[in-house]
C-alpha cells in the first residue's frame, strides 16, 4: 500500500520537482512512468538525465526529482511496484 503517491503539480519551467512516492515495507523493483512509458530502474535513468530517484529506497521511498523542470516534462507520472502489481495513482504535472 502507497503511504506517499504523486499528486497533481502545476509549476514554472526552471523549478526543482519532487513528486512523493512512498512503499512502507516494499523491497522490489520500483519504476516511474511517464506519459505510460518506463523511465527506467535506479536512482540514475538513463537517458534522463535531469531526473533523479531520490529518498531511503530502505524505507520505502521512491520520489521522482526533476532538475530545471522544462515543458518536455508536462506529463503524466505513476509510481510502479513491479512485484506487488502495484501504481499509485496518476499524477499530472503541468509546466508553464
Amino acid at each position: 500500500m502507497f503511504a506517499q503517491q504523486p499528486q497533481d503539480l502545476v509549476v514554472v519551467a526552471g523549478q526543482l520537482v519532487t513528486l512523493p512516492c512512498t512503499i512502507p515495507g516494499y523491497h522490489g523493483v520500483v519504476l516511474w512512468i511517464k506519459d505510460g512509458l518506463a523511465l527506467g530502474v535506479g536512482r540514475d535513468l538513463a537517458g534522463y538525465p535531469r531526473y533523479t530517484v531520490i529518498g531511503d529506497h530502505g524505507s520505502g521511498e521512491h520520489h521522482l526529482q526533476i532538475q530545471r523542470v522544462e515543458l518536455m516534462d508536462d506529463a503524466v507520472f505513476e509510481c510502479q511496484a513491479v512485484q506487488a502489481a502495484m501504481r499509485s495513482r496518476p499524477a499530472r504535472l503541468t509546466v508553464l
